[in-house]
């Protein structure tokens, strides 16, 4: 079985975007906290983004189950694609084995950062077992949640006198409950 992508670090794109680190020349910190293992992490990452030279410097220790520290020093190129109104869209180019795709998340599996691909990674809705779920009863508390968490969300069952996509989500999930087979 693959491993999930869900609970390890990653390196996303679009939140460097959002954090203004994708202008020139920057440095930042990132951290990750897993709650469940109780363990803290971070990365010391420089940035730049300019013409001349685009790429992502990582810096950081990692400790292995002995105690040895291993430093890790790494660049990982960008590359700039234009987009269709105007402006610029950054990718990773993956590090791993001269992998070459162009991704716009980076995952730790290991001691690099990699796209999913070269590191055999996939989502943990791809490992579920479909067949297994009908007339079972971990389906219809799966669908009980997702209806929760949906309804969590909705602000407006109605918009101009018409049913919100939120709410026709939450009502044919309804549906799927509501049916005899709970058919998929």
């Amino acid at each position: 079985m693959k491993t999930e992508l869900d609970d390890l670090l990653k390196i996303d794109m679009s939140w460097l975007r959002k954090e203004g680190l994708l202008t020139g020349l920057r440095y930042s910190h990132i951290s990750w906290e897993n709650n469940v293992m109780g363990s803290k992490s971070s990365i010391a990452i420089y940035i730049s983004v300019m013409e001349a030279s685009r790429f992502a410097r990582l810096k950081y220790t990692q400790t292995d189950l002995c105690g040895n520290k291993n430093d890790f020093d790494y660049k990982i190129d960008i590359i700039a694609t234009e987009c269709n109104f105007g402006g610029e869209r950054y990718w990773f180019i993956c590090p791993l084995d001269g992998c070459g795709r162009k991704t716009r998340i980076l995952y730790k599996n290991g001691d690099y950062f990699g796209c999913r691909y070269c590191q055999k990674l996939t989502y943990k809705s791809r490992n579920k077992n479909r067949r297994g779920k009908i007339f079972s009863l971990t389906h219809f508390i799966d669908l009980t949640q997702k209806i929760e968490e949906l309804s969590e969300g909705v602000k407006k069952h109605h918009y101009q006198g018409k049913t919100t996509r939120k709410q026709k989500r939450i009502n044919n999930l309804y549906r799927k409950i509501s049916t005899p087979n709970m058919n998929i």
